[in-house]
């Protein structure tokens, strides 16, 4: 499921032969904003947050392996219920969360689309980084748009987890501003 006032489902169609109607692909779901779009693997959530009542300013697009809390857009985090807690702070085990904010500036030498690598990884005890997880950050430019992306898995990963977050980040598609 996708709760996110800015989702959409991207189309993507192979060529057919002469004659033929032309073969699609299946579908996936994505968030979408701004020229800036991110799919949704099949069994993940994702929701887009704003940081303005426009939608025009930053936006962070949140793909998780597991729910996200039910706020999207401006709307501020609900209260939970007496002995819940907050997904993302009850991440465990295989957990990840890909968040890509947007409207960064250029910075010279960071061409092309933000995969996650060895050097990715913040140091251990940086005070951005929650007891026991480990974050990733990266910056991307495409099409003269930069985004930036964190990866907060909820220990250290597995090669497969890594692999995981870089698909989702894959599917990034960036359109040239106007």
């Amino acid at each position: 499921r996708i709760r996110a006032c800015a989702c959409a489902v991207v189309l993507a169609a192979g060529c057919g032969g002469q004659g033929e109607p032309p073969e699609s692909l299946p579908s996936r779901p994505a968030l979408t904003h701004q020229g800036i779009s991110i799919a949704v693997p099949e069994g993940w959530d994702g929701r887009a947050l704003f940081t303005d009542a426009a939608g025009e300013g930053t936006v962070i697009f949140q793909v998780a392996n597991f729910a996200l809390p039910p706020n999207e857009g401006l709307e501020p985090p609900q209260e939970l219920p007496p002995g819940e807690v907050d997904p993302i702070k009850a991440m465990t085990g295989e957990d990840l969360l890909v968040m890509i904010s947007t409207d960064h500036a250029a910075v010279a030498g960071r061409a092309g689309p933000p995969r996650i690598t060895e050097g990715s990884f913040l140091p251990r005890g940086s005070p951005r980084i929650p007891h026991g997880h480990a974050v990733a950050e990266e910056l991307g430019c495409v099409r003269g748009r930069c985004v930036r992306v964190t990866v907060d898995f909820a220990s250290p990963p597995a090669r497969e987890q890594v692999d995981a977050a870089n698909d989702v980040l894959s599917s990034l598609t960036v359109a040239e501003q106007p």
